[in-house]
């Protein structure tokens, strides 16, 4: 899949990834240019040692490295391999934050033209959003009914791309996905499902703890989390993992009553505690 060579859509690439404010630096996206063999066009910025003069800003001058690169090449492939590589997430595991926010700033001008950064920091092609009233809209209407229901923050963290596609299998997958991923965190462990949260939230010796499993009733709480991981799991994950979309298919409201779920699991996550004899920090 290209991109259309559209003067718009590059102004709008630039704006995102180059403005002042942006973490990503020149240098950054010279770096990512290099690598995928676009050229650096120069911004007319010039020294002696004495003298100097500042040539084009940011945003000026990746539009111009991105416009030469299709009037040079007549393609549009390797400004679709640059926007891959910036967004790819292993670059951001120590700001994910800052890359969750750049993801949803150059999603909003892409869906105008059809496109999306998805989940995995790849350019895909998803139905064209015709106005900015309906870019507000598929990107705010799911985020204020999670906000009714007071979802966990969580949840959007692992499966924004989907719900901006309207895709509520795959967001519903993710946030399952997400909420082990989160247990690894906390935990150092490497394994999944009933393995991780049998081992994680044990009554005897585990790497969390909800209580202090002090009496059959705080070992109940404890059992009843490991209960409920299991069963998200075991009702969502798993099935949805093995079928075909076509045969499970997830509507907007079955995804928000999943999240729910979800959302309690991890609203008691927050309450948890590290077992400092399991768990080793730093």
């Amino acid at each position: 899949m290209e991109l259309n060579a559209d003067q718009a859509l590059f102004e709008a690439i630039a704006s995102v990834i180059g403005a002042t404010d942006c973490f990503l630096s020149k240098s950054m996206l010279q770096h990512y240019l290099d690598v995928v063999g676009i050229v650096c066009i120069d911004d007319g910025s010039w020294t002696n040692g004495h003298y100097c003069k500042f040539g084009l800003n940011k945003q000026q001058w990746l539009f111009n490295c991105l416009v030469n690169e299709v009037n040079t090449n007549r393609s549009t492939e390797r400004i679709k391999v640059f926007l891959e590589a910036v967004f790819n997430p292993v670059h951001y595991t120590n700001r994910r934050k800052d890359y969750e926010q750049l993801v949803e700033d150059i999603n909003k001008p892409l869906m105008l033209h059809g496109y999306e950064i998805n989940g995995e920091g790849k350019l895909s092609a998803i139905v064209q959003a015709r106005s900015l009233a309906e870019v507000d809209r598929r990107t705010d209407e799911f985020k204020a009914e999670l906000s009714k229901r007071n979802i966990h923050q969580r949840i959007l963290h692992y499966c924004r791309p989907d719900l901006l596609r309207k895709d509520y299998q795959s967001a519903v997958l993710e946030a399952a996905k997400g909420l082990a991923e989160r247990v690894r965190e906390m935990t150092g462990r490497g394994d999944d499902g009933t393995t991780l949260f049998d081992a994680s939230f044990s009554k005897s010796d585990p790497y969390l703890f909800l209580t202090d499993l002090a009496d059959d009733s705080k070992k109940s709480e404890q059992n009843g989390l490991r209960e409920l991981m299991n069963a998200i799991f075991h009702l969502l994950r798993n099935p949805l993992s093995h079928t075909p979309k076509i045969r499970w298919n997830v509507n907007r409201n079955e995804a928000l009553d999943v999240f729910v779920l979800i959302s309690l699991a991890h609203k008691y996550l927050d309450e948890c505690y590290s077992n400092p004899s399991k768990v080793k920090h730093g």
